[in-house]
Protein backbone atom coordinates (compact mmCIF):
# COMPACT_ATOMS: atom_id res chain seq x y z
CA UNK A 1 0.00 0.00 0.00
CA UNK A 2 1.10 3.65 -0.87
CA UNK A 3 1.96 5.82 1.95
CA UNK A 4 -0.03 8.63 2.98
CA UNK A 5 2.18 12.03 2.21
CA UNK A 6 3.31 13.03 5.61
CA UNK A 7 2.41 9.64 7.58
CA UNK A 8 5.53 7.48 6.65
CA UNK A 9 6.04 5.25 9.44
CA UNK A 10 9.11 5.65 11.58
CA UNK A 11 10.02 2.48 11.09
CA UNK A 12 10.06 2.53 7.72
CA UNK A 13 13.20 5.16 7.92
CA UNK A 14 16.27 5.31 8.80
CA UNK A 15 16.67 8.81 11.36
CA UNK A 16 20.35 9.35 11.03
CA UNK A 17 20.42 12.86 13.06
CA UNK A 18 17.54 14.93 15.44
CA UNK A 19 17.69 18.06 16.62
CA UNK A 20 15.55 21.26 17.89
CA UNK A 21 15.20 25.25 16.43
CA UNK A 22 12.88 27.50 17.38
CA UNK A 23 11.23 26.98 13.45
CA UNK A 24 10.75 23.53 13.45
CA UNK A 25 10.80 22.45 17.24
CA UNK A 26 12.12 19.02 17.72
CA UNK A 27 13.30 17.38 14.28
CA UNK A 28 15.00 14.39 12.33
CA UNK A 29 16.19 13.61 9.53
CA UNK A 30 14.72 10.06 7.87
CA UNK A 31 14.85 8.54 5.43
CA UNK A 32 14.12 5.08 3.58
CA UNK A 33 17.45 2.83 3.58
CA UNK A 34 17.12 2.71 -0.10
CA UNK A 35 17.12 6.52 -0.41
CA UNK A 36 20.05 6.67 2.81
CA UNK A 37 21.79 4.95 0.35
CA UNK A 38 22.25 6.71 -2.22
CA UNK A 39 22.02 9.87 -0.04
CA UNK A 40 25.66 8.21 1.40
CA UNK A 41 27.11 7.75 -2.39
CA UNK A 42 26.26 11.51 -3.45
CA UNK A 43 28.26 12.49 -0.14
CA UNK A 44 31.02 10.50 -0.91
CA UNK A 45 31.22 11.42 -4.75
CA UNK A 46 30.86 15.26 -3.35
CA UNK A 47 33.95 14.66 -1.19
CA UNK A 48 35.98 13.32 -3.75
CA UNK A 49 35.29 15.75 -6.27
CA UNK A 50 35.28 19.02 -4.44
CA UNK A 51 36.78 17.67 -0.78
CA UNK A 52 33.89 19.77 1.19
CA UNK A 53 30.62 17.99 2.77
CA UNK A 54 27.09 17.88 1.15
CA UNK A 55 24.41 17.79 3.72
CA UNK A 56 20.65 18.19 3.92
CA UNK A 57 18.94 21.46 5.43
CA UNK A 58 19.21 22.25 9.07
CA UNK A 59 15.16 21.19 10.61
CA UNK A 60 12.96 18.94 8.20
CA UNK A 61 15.44 18.57 5.09
CA UNK A 62 14.56 14.88 4.77
CA UNK A 63 11.26 13.41 4.81
CA UNK A 64 8.74 15.38 6.31
CA UNK A 65 5.53 14.45 8.12
CA UNK A 66 1.98 15.84 7.91
CA UNK A 67 2.75 18.64 10.98
CA UNK A 68 5.64 19.88 9.90
CA UNK A 69 4.01 20.73 6.27
CA UNK A 70 1.69 22.33 8.03
CA UNK A 71 4.00 24.69 9.99
CA UNK A 72 6.68 25.53 7.03
CA UNK A 73 2.92 26.53 5.12
CA UNK A 74 2.07 28.74 7.78
CA UNK A 75 5.60 30.53 7.84
CA UNK A 76 6.23 30.35 4.08
CA UNK A 77 2.60 30.86 2.74
CA UNK A 78 3.04 29.85 -1.14
CA UNK A 79 6.55 29.07 -0.77
CA UNK A 80 5.64 26.19 1.01
CA UNK A 81 3.39 23.17 -0.43
CA UNK A 82 -0.03 22.62 1.01
CA UNK A 83 -0.21 20.42 3.57
CA UNK A 84 -0.30 16.96 2.51
CA UNK A 85 1.52 17.59 -1.04
CA UNK A 86 5.12 17.74 -0.38
CA UNK A 87 7.55 16.06 -2.56
CA UNK A 88 9.19 15.32 1.22
CA UNK A 89 6.32 13.68 2.37
CA UNK A 90 6.62 10.39 0.81
CA UNK A 91 3.63 10.60 -2.36
CA UNK A 92 3.58 13.34 -4.85
CA UNK A 93 2.37 14.17 -8.06
CA UNK A 94 0.90 10.67 -8.50
CA UNK A 95 3.76 7.88 -6.94
CA UNK A 96 6.30 7.52 -4.04
CA UNK A 97 8.99 9.91 -3.70
CA UNK A 98 11.32 11.13 -1.04
CA UNK A 99 12.74 14.20 -1.35
CA UNK A 100 16.33 15.73 0.20
CA UNK A 101 17.19 19.76 0.40
CA UNK A 102 20.63 20.10 -0.03
CA UNK A 103 21.28 23.36 1.23
CA UNK A 104 24.60 24.02 1.10
CA UNK A 105 24.97 22.54 -2.22
CA UNK A 106 26.60 25.66 -4.16
CA UNK A 107 29.24 25.73 -1.48
CA UNK A 108 30.28 22.46 -1.91
CA UNK A 109 29.82 22.43 -5.65
CA UNK A 110 31.45 26.35 -6.00
CA UNK A 111 27.89 27.17 -7.53
CA UNK A 112 28.18 24.36 -10.74
CA UNK A 113 24.90 23.27 -10.42
CA UNK A 114 26.05 21.35 -13.77
CA UNK A 115 28.57 18.85 -11.46
CA UNK A 116 25.75 18.50 -8.41
CA UNK A 117 23.23 17.37 -10.74
CA UNK A 118 25.85 14.93 -12.32
CA UNK A 119 26.55 13.38 -9.10
CA UNK A 120 23.24 13.10 -8.43
CA UNK A 121 21.71 11.41 -11.30
CA UNK A 122 25.16 9.34 -11.22
CA UNK A 123 23.70 7.59 -7.52
CA UNK A 124 20.23 7.25 -8.83
CA UNK A 125 18.54 10.35 -7.13
CA UNK A 126 16.73 12.95 -9.58
CA UNK A 127 17.57 16.98 -9.11
CA UNK A 128 16.30 19.31 -11.66
CA UNK A 129 12.21 18.88 -10.88
CA UNK A 130 11.43 21.64 -8.71
CA UNK A 131 11.82 24.55 -11.63
CA UNK A 132 10.06 26.61 -13.52
CA UNK A 133 9.96 24.65 -16.32
CA UNK A 134 7.89 22.41 -14.10
CA UNK A 135 5.27 24.96 -12.60
CA UNK A 136 7.61 25.30 -9.50
CA UNK A 137 10.08 28.00 -8.46
CA UNK A 138 13.70 27.14 -9.14
CA UNK A 139 15.16 25.06 -6.31
CA UNK A 140 17.84 23.80 -7.20
CA UNK A 141 18.73 22.26 -3.72
CA UNK A 142 15.92 20.20 -3.97
CA UNK A 143 16.74 17.06 -5.46
CA UNK A 144 13.92 13.90 -5.13
CA UNK A 145 13.88 9.57 -5.46
CA UNK A 146 11.97 8.32 -7.75
CA UNK A 147 12.22 5.31 -5.86
CA UNK A 148 12.63 5.09 -2.18
CA UNK A 149 11.44 1.81 -1.52
CA UNK A 150 13.63 0.26 -4.15
CA UNK A 151 17.33 -0.49 -5.90
CA UNK A 152 18.29 2.29 -8.27
CA UNK A 153 16.85 2.99 -11.30
CA UNK A 154 17.79 5.04 -14.53
CA UNK A 155 17.64 8.59 -13.08
CA UNK A 156 15.57 10.64 -14.97
CA UNK A 157 16.79 14.01 -17.38
CA UNK A 158 14.48 16.35 -14.60
CA UNK A 159 12.17 17.23 -17.66
CA UNK A 160 8.95 15.27 -17.12
CA UNK A 161 9.74 11.93 -15.86
CA UNK A 162 6.43 10.60 -15.01
CA UNK A 163 3.05 11.89 -15.69
CA UNK A 164 0.89 14.00 -13.64
CA UNK A 165 -1.61 11.46 -12.77
CA UNK A 166 -0.87 7.63 -12.24
CA UNK A 167 -2.81 5.37 -10.24
CA UNK A 168 -0.26 3.05 -9.38
CA UNK A 169 3.65 2.99 -10.72
CA UNK A 170 5.78 0.02 -10.56
CA UNK A 171 9.58 0.72 -9.10
CA UNK A 172 11.57 0.95 -11.67
CA UNK A 173 13.65 -2.47 -11.65
CA UNK A 174 17.67 -1.75 -11.79
CA UNK A 175 19.81 -3.89 -14.96
CA UNK A 176 22.33 -5.93 -13.64
CA UNK A 177 25.62 -3.52 -14.08
CA UNK A 178 23.22 -0.68 -12.79
CA UNK A 179 22.59 -3.05 -9.16
CA UNK A 180 24.51 -2.01 -5.91
CA UNK A 181 27.16 -4.77 -4.82
CA UNK A 182 27.22 -5.10 -1.35
CA UNK A 183 31.02 -6.46 -0.20
CA UNK A 184 31.46 -8.51 2.88
CA UNK A 185 34.63 -9.53 4.23
CA UNK A 186 36.08 -9.37 8.05
CA UNK A 187 37.11 -6.25 7.98
CA UNK A 188 33.27 -5.08 7.38
CA UNK A 189 30.96 -4.21 4.74
CA UNK A 190 30.19 -1.78 1.97
CA UNK A 191 28.55 -1.39 -1.00
CA UNK A 192 29.54 -0.31 -4.21
CA UNK A 193 26.66 2.11 -5.93
CA UNK A 194 26.99 4.73 -8.35
CA UNK A 195 30.98 5.25 -9.20
CA UNK A 196 32.24 4.95 -5.24
CA UNK A 197 32.12 2.49 -2.46
CA UNK A 198 30.16 3.88 0.95
CA UNK A 199 31.34 1.84 3.80
CA UNK A 200 28.22 0.56 6.07
CA UNK A 201 28.26 3.29 9.31
CA UNK A 202 26.20 0.42 11.59
CA UNK A 203 25.34 -3.28 11.38
CA UNK A 204 21.57 -1.86 11.48
CA UNK A 205 22.26 -0.18 7.91
CA UNK A 206 23.54 -3.16 6.37
CA UNK A 207 20.41 -4.76 7.63
CA UNK A 208 17.76 -2.06 7.16
CA UNK A 209 19.09 -1.74 3.62
CA UNK A 210 18.45 -5.77 2.74
CA UNK A 211 15.23 -5.38 4.08
CA UNK A 212 14.14 -2.44 1.97
CA UNK A 213 11.90 -3.60 -0.80
CA UNK A 214 12.70 -4.67 -3.94
CA UNK A 215 16.40 -3.18 -3.12
CA UNK A 216 18.20 -5.78 -5.30
CA UNK A 217 22.23 -5.96 -4.87
CA UNK A 218 24.68 -8.36 -5.92
CA UNK A 219 26.42 -9.82 -3.12
CA UNK A 220 30.49 -10.15 -3.24
CA UNK A 221 32.27 -12.17 -0.68
CA UNK A 222 35.81 -11.50 -0.21
CA UNK A 223 39.20 -11.53 1.39
CA UNK A 224 40.21 -8.81 4.05
CA UNK A 225 43.48 -7.91 1.47
CA UNK A 226 40.66 -7.44 -1.17
CA UNK A 227 38.23 -5.46 0.76
CA UNK A 228 41.23 -3.05 1.89
CA UNK A 229 42.36 -2.49 -1.38
CA UNK A 230 38.92 -1.88 -3.49
CA UNK A 231 38.10 0.66 -0.32
CA UNK A 232 42.14 2.62 -0.69
CA UNK A 233 42.34 2.39 -4.29
CA UNK A 234 38.60 4.09 -4.58
CA UNK A 235 39.75 6.60 -1.56
CA UNK A 236 42.77 7.03 -3.57
CA UNK A 237 41.13 8.32 -7.18
CA UNK A 238 40.40 12.14 -8.07
CA UNK A 239 37.77 13.69 -9.33
CA UNK A 240 39.14 12.87 -13.31
CA UNK A 241 39.97 8.95 -11.89
CA UNK A 242 36.73 8.66 -10.60
CA UNK A 243 34.74 9.01 -13.71
CA UNK A 244 36.75 5.77 -15.21
CA UNK A 245 37.15 1.81 -13.86
CA UNK A 246 39.72 0.94 -11.75
CA UNK A 247 42.28 -1.57 -13.52
CA UNK A 248 42.83 -4.90 -11.70
CA UNK A 249 46.06 -7.05 -12.76
CA UNK A 250 45.78 -10.95 -11.60
CA UNK A 251 48.90 -11.68 -10.39
CA UNK A 252 49.44 -15.59 -10.84
CA UNK A 253 47.12 -15.69 -14.16
CA UNK A 254 46.96 -15.63 -17.66
CA UNK A 255 48.01 -12.37 -18.60
CA UNK A 256 44.20 -11.40 -18.89
CA UNK A 257 43.61 -7.62 -17.09
CA UNK A 258 40.26 -7.04 -16.16
CA UNK A 259 38.41 -3.57 -14.99
CA UNK A 260 36.35 -3.01 -11.65
CA UNK A 261 33.26 -1.05 -12.26
CA UNK A 262 30.31 -0.49 -10.16
CA UNK A 263 30.88 -3.80 -8.17
CA UNK A 264 31.56 -5.80 -11.01
CA UNK A 265 34.86 -7.41 -12.55
CA UNK A 266 35.03 -7.74 -16.62
CA UNK A 267 37.96 -8.98 -18.55
CA UNK A 268 39.72 -6.21 -20.97
CA UNK A 269 39.58 -8.13 -24.72
CA UNK A 270 41.03 -4.82 -26.27
CA UNK A 271 44.90 -3.93 -25.61
CA UNK A 272 44.03 -0.36 -26.70
CA UNK A 273 41.26 -0.14 -23.94
CA UNK A 274 43.72 -0.84 -21.30
CA UNK A 275 46.35 1.78 -22.52
CA UNK A 276 43.93 4.49 -23.06
CA UNK A 277 42.22 3.77 -19.14
CA UNK A 278 46.19 4.05 -18.23
CA UNK A 279 47.09 7.38 -20.51
CA UNK A 280 43.51 8.76 -18.79
CA UNK A 281 45.21 8.01 -15.01
CA UNK A 282 43.01 5.03 -14.53
CA UNK A 283 43.62 3.47 -10.59
CA UNK A 284 45.44 0.61 -10.66
CA UNK A 285 45.34 -2.76 -8.21
CA UNK A 286 46.87 -6.35 -8.47
CA UNK A 287 44.48 -8.99 -7.09
CA UNK A 288 45.88 -12.81 -7.14
CA UNK A 289 44.31 -15.08 -9.92
CA UNK A 290 42.39 -16.92 -7.21
CA UNK A 291 40.94 -14.17 -5.88
CA UNK A 292 39.90 -12.62 -9.26
CA UNK A 293 38.59 -15.75 -10.18
CA UNK A 294 36.60 -15.89 -6.97
CA UNK A 295 34.89 -12.70 -7.78
CA UNK A 296 34.03 -13.62 -11.04
CA UNK A 297 32.76 -17.04 -10.23
CA UNK A 298 29.78 -15.15 -7.99
CA UNK A 299 29.05 -12.87 -10.31
CA UNK A 300 28.13 -15.28 -12.43
CA UNK A 301 25.98 -17.30 -9.62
Amino acid sequence: MAWRNGYIPEGDLIIFKRGWNSTDGDWFWGLTPATYVRHLALIERARRRTGRTLEPSDGWGTYRPYAAQVIARRIYGNGAAVPGTSSHGGFWEGRETLAIDYSNWSWVYGGSRAAFYEDCRAVGLTPGMIAPGRGYPDEPWHVIDLNPRSGPGPASNGAQPFPQTVETVAPIPPEEDDMPTHIRSTIGESLAIGGVVVRFPTPEDVAATKIAAGAAMQVMDTSAAVHTSIIAADERRDAKAAALPIVVYADGGDGTVYVWENGRLTALADPGTLHDLLDRGATVVHWSVGEVNSLIAQQKS
